[in-house]
Order: C-alpha cells, then structure tokens, then sequence
C-alpha cells in the first residue's frame, strides 16, 4: 500500500510540474498530461478568444474559462475572458461584474483595467475612470496611446478634469507622455494651458519638455499669443525681469530650448555657448568660436513678439574673425513670408574693445506676428564659409524708437 501510495504521489508531483511547464508554450499538451492546468485552460481559452473571428470561438473559451475557476477561483485571466465574452454578448451588467473582479484580483490584467476605464467614463463615474487609467499606464505604458485620448476627454469635462488635476500634481510616471500628447488630444487649445497652471504651484511643476509640445502645437496652428502668454506663466520670477522685447539679451540665464528664449543649433566647425566673461567679474556673453576651415554653421535664433511699430536693435560685440564674409544679425517676419525686416552690418575682422552695432527696423502692420532674430553667417556660396577666429557678443536690446 505505502509502494501504490509512493507512485501516486510522485505521479501526481510529475504531472503536475510537467503540465505547468508546458501550460504556456504547449496547452494541449498540458492538459494531456494534467486535464485541469489552470495557467493552459486559460491560454487555450485566450488562444480561442482572439482567433480571428471571434466570437465563433466563444463556447470552448468560456469553458476552458470555467474549467480554470473550478481549479482557481481567483484566477484573474479566466474571469477577464468569461468578462469578454459576456462583452460580445451584449450582456453589460455580466461583463461590468466580471471585468471588475478580474481588475480586482490583479491590476495587471489590463484588457478588464482598459474596459473598466472605458466603462465607468461612459457611465461618469469619473474618479473610477481616472483611476483605472492611471493603473493602466502604470502598470502597462505600452497602452498609453489608448489611453491618452480618453484622458482628453476628462480634461474637458468640468466634473473629472479636478480629480484629474490632483492625481498630476503627484507626478505619476505617465505625465510626460501626458502632456505630449494632450494638445491632441483635446478640442480647446485652452485646456492644456488650464491643466499646466493646476500643477505649476505644486511640488512637481511641469518641466520644459512637459511645456514644449504644448507650445509647438499653439505655433503650429499660429496661436501665437496664446503662446507667448503661456510661455510667461512658466518663466520663473527671477527671469521674468529679462523677458522684455527681447529675453535675456545679457545671457545670463542657461536657453531652456523653449520658443522665445535663445535656440542654438550647433554645428560642424564652429563652437556656440553661452560663457562668462574673463575680464569681468559677472556678466556673461555669447561666444562663437570658428576653428579653420570650411564651416558648417547652423542659427542662433529667438521668436518674439512685437507690435507693429518702429524698432531699434543694439549689441556689443568683439573679437577677431578672418574670412571672406562674416556674421550678422536679421530679423525677419516669421511664417512662410520671412521677410526681412532690418540687419546689422556684417560683423568681420578685428576689434579688440567691445564695439556697438545697431540698426533700426519697422513692424508693419499685416500679417508679421511673430518675428524672428537670427545671427547668421553671411556667406551665398561655399567658398565664403571659410571662417575663423572667435567673437562674443553681450547687452543685446530691441527698444521702440520714434
């Protein structure tokens, strides 16, 4: 009896083992060896469930399903499966209580967490909505882009876009993409400016890459005031002193990348930053440094935004530069025109003392919203990109003039 007792035993220990090693890339053989494996009832019943043309297989699904809870009642796949099928049956109350206790018993099973999501947004139950898709991104990022649509939508909707408010003060790791992606996802190109203001006093407020794709859409669409208008709400008070018609023309402040503060793109040859100034005890200047030879050199550019009216641009600037052509500052109209609307004389040879430039230009009325300044090298074919030596250029000012 001990020796019948001892092979059963071992049997059972074999199958078993045997069965849950093969449950997940052979199921039917799983069961072959043990008929009640849970993990390859369930695969075989999800194998079925997203064959091509569902919902033919629906009956052995929904009993390879059943067959799993009789093994497993807590099983979370099984009852998200039978959740599906109740789904396709048009059966709302059976799938709302399946898909529920399957979101239960593990948040990771994302299909009931995405139906749950999608469910209670449609019955307004907003803080359940939010809080399944906040589960949903944490738990599966790879599922944002379903995602995010469905939070613009309770962005928009004055009873959700509170609880929505508060869960992004906390930072959760999804809000990146967040903001990414809300200016497309919303029908007022206000609302992302309402959801940035709600987080900016918090202890996680947003940060440039979050602001970027905000303001790029709102140019794109040529909203630029709106633009500009938000831009100033993120700039911190310290900076805010140098946000006048043109922003930190002294340099002093490290370029955030954002439209209306300096964009540098470097290039090959040449060497563009922002330093301190060795002679002086603060200040600092912007430095461009061309090493001999052919240059590739790309902008140093800003976006502004002036009225129409009659302007002057002033700067300081020295160095030694040694070439067939040289720099010099434009500004032009933004948008498809680019019509230029004044230049500096061209910047080239030595001067060993900080020399004025400065030249006067007009705003016309019409369609020159926004402008562009650009430092740029003036060369019209290859041969005059043959540049070296340094210059640095500071106290940087556009003021109306009469």
């Amino acid at each position: 009896m001990f020796a019948v007792f001892a092979v059963i035993l071992a049997w059972q220990v074999i199958s078993r083992t045997l069965a849950s090693y093969l449950a997940d890339f052979a199921p039917e053989d799983a069961l072959v060896v043990n008929g009640s494996e849970p993990l390859a009832l369930v695969n075989l019943a999800d194998e079925q469930l997203n064959a091509l043309i569902p919902p033919q297989p629906a009956v052995p699904a929904g009993q390879f399903a059943k067959d799993a809870l009789l093994q497993d009642p807590l099983n979370a796949r099984a009852l998200r499966i039978l959740g599906q099928l109740a789904d396709y049956a048009k059966d709302d109350m059976r799938a709302k209580s399946l898909m529920a206790l399957a979101a239960r018993y593990s948040l990771r099973e994302s299909v009931a967490t995405a139906w749950m999501a999608h469910e209670s947004y449609e019955t307004k139950d907003y803080p359940r909505a939010i809080y399944y898709s906040d589960v949903l991104l944490r738990t599966r990022p790879n599922f944002a882009a379903s995602v995010m649509p469905l939070f613009g939508h309770l962005a928009e909707t004055k009873e959700a876009s509170g609880e929505l408010k508060r869960l992004l003060r906390t930072n959760p790791p999804w809000r990146p993409y967040f903001f990414a992606t809300l200016p497309n996802s919303v029908t007022d190109a206000r609302t992302p400016l309402d959801i940035l203001l709600s987080v900016r006093d918090s202890a996680n407020p947003p940060s440039n890459a979050e602001l970027r794709p905000y303001l790029l859409a709102l140019m794109s669409h040529k909203l630029y005031d709106l633009a500009y208008y938000t831009w100033l709400q993120f700039l911190p008070p310290e900076e805010l002193g140098s946000a006048g018609l043109l922003f930190n023309g002294s340099f002093d402040v490290v370029p955030s990348g954002l439209p209306f503060d300096w964009v540098i793109t470097q290039g090959s040859g040449v060497t563009i930053d922002m330093v301190r100034m060795p002679e002086q005890d603060h200040g600092r200047a912007l430095f461009i440094d061309f090493q001999y030879g052919r240059v590739e050199y790309h902008s140093v550019t800003q976006m502004i935004m002036l009225a129409p009216a009659n302007y002057q641009f002033t700067a300081k600037y020295k160095g030694e530069l040694i070439g067939p052509r040289g720099l010099k500052w434009r500004i032009i109209c933004g948008g498809p025109s680019a019509t230029l609307l004044g230049e500096s004389q061209m910047i080239i040879g030595k001067a060993d003392g900080w020399k004025e430039i400065s030249f006067n230009f007009t705003v016309p009325q019409g369609n020159c919203r926004p402008q562009i300044v650009s430092l740029d090298l003036d060369a019209r074919m290859a041969s005059e990109q043959l540049i070296t030596g340094p210059v640095w250029f500071e106290n940087m000012q556009i003021a109306r003039s009469e």
